[in-house]
């Protein structure tokens, strides 16, 4: 099974008899004790267990590899930011989200590329989905608003306008003012949030489940 550095989660260290005892590697750490094996669980759940006699000579040296590589500290390795350097390359690359907006059929939103070379945030694509109402000028003051500079953006909705939003926790004082920026966003009266936190599992729930 390939398994690209990018979905990787996160790396234990198995040993014991029937590696039933296991120890999480932090991504980006150096180990320098002899590895018998590792459990790697990928962001889709799915997952390798690689144990082999292999691993007495050249362990170490495979575990350090995927802890480095899979969180590169240059931006520069990673696929998203290498790719932003060159202004044209958004020409070669094109954007479900056009597709997936059609597909639904919702009314009032727009495709916006104002976040084609990561002015807006450096942890969305470069091409997401927003109210149509929303100028680019709009989502910037919006998502200075939230962490991660990162404005709530369309995920789904429907031919009758409903519409699934993914909104950052605030980076700023809850006031009136906040309140009204983003009632100005949303511009409906029926808008129920949901806080992820308290209604989903955790990080590490999710984990200890596999």
């Amino acid at each position: 099974m390939d398994v690209p550095l990018s979905s990787i989660q996160t790396v234990y260290e198995i040993w014991g008899d029937a590696g039933e005892k296991r120890k999480e590697l932090p991504l980006g750490s150096n180990v320098s004790n002899k590895i018998d094996g590792i459990f790697v669980l990928c962001k889709n759940f799915r997952f390798r267990d690689s144990a082999s006699s292999c691993w007495s000579r050249h362990g170490r040296n495979i575990t350090n590899a995927l802890l480095h590589h899979s969180r590169p500290k240059k931006n520069e390795l990673l696929f998203a930011f290498e790719h932003s350097l060159n202004g044209n390359l958004h020409n070669q690359y094109g954007t479900i989200w056009e597709d997936v907006r059609k597909e639904s059929e919702c009314p009032n939103m727009r495709v916006s590329r104002a976040n084609e070379t990561w002015q807006v945030s450096i942890s969305l694509p470069q091409q997401f989905v927003v109210p149509a109402h929303i100028t680019d000028e709009a989502l910037s003051l919006v998502s200075g608003l939230c962490l991660g500079t990162r404005p709530p953006v369309w995920v789904w909705g429907n031919k009758v306008g409903g519409a699934i939003f993914i909104q950052p926790v605030l980076n700023v004082t809850p006031s009136p003012s906040v309140d009204q920026m983003f009632e100005d966003f949303f511009r409906t009266k029926k808008r129920i949030c949901v806080e992820l936190e308290q209604s989903f599992p955790s990080h590490t729930q999710l984990e200890d489940s596999v």
